[in-house]
């Protein structure tokens, strides 16, 4: 789903991690799956992700272009406080 969130966004993405981070902005996306069920039966998955935009620069475009995959899709997310961080030189948003 975050792939399909991305690639709608035009947003250069990777499930996990670059070896080598692209230049401008990209997005790298975890996946986490929680199962469950009873009576000894697993009939229910529930799929969460998280997508961590970075960018050299405040990118409102990019986070605009998420925020509306998200909308159209009816997604529930929540969206951090965009952060620099300093030792990547890159401002950083999550999405989850």
């Amino acid at each position: 789903m975050a792939d399909e969130i991305l690639t709608a966004a035009g947003i250069t993405h990777k499930e996990t991690r670059f070896l080598v981070p692209p230049q401008g902005t990209y997005a790298v996306w975890l996946k986490e799956e929680t199962v469950r069920g009873a009576d000894e039966k697993n009939l229910i998955c529930v799929e969460d992700f998280t997508i961590e935009l970075y960018a050299e620069r405040v990118d409102p475009a990019a986070e605009a272009s998420i925020e509306a995959e998200l909308m159209t899709r009816a997604i529930q997310y929540d969206k951090s406080e965009r952060i620099w961080l300093a030792s990547e030189e890159l401002f950083q948003t999550v999405y989850s």
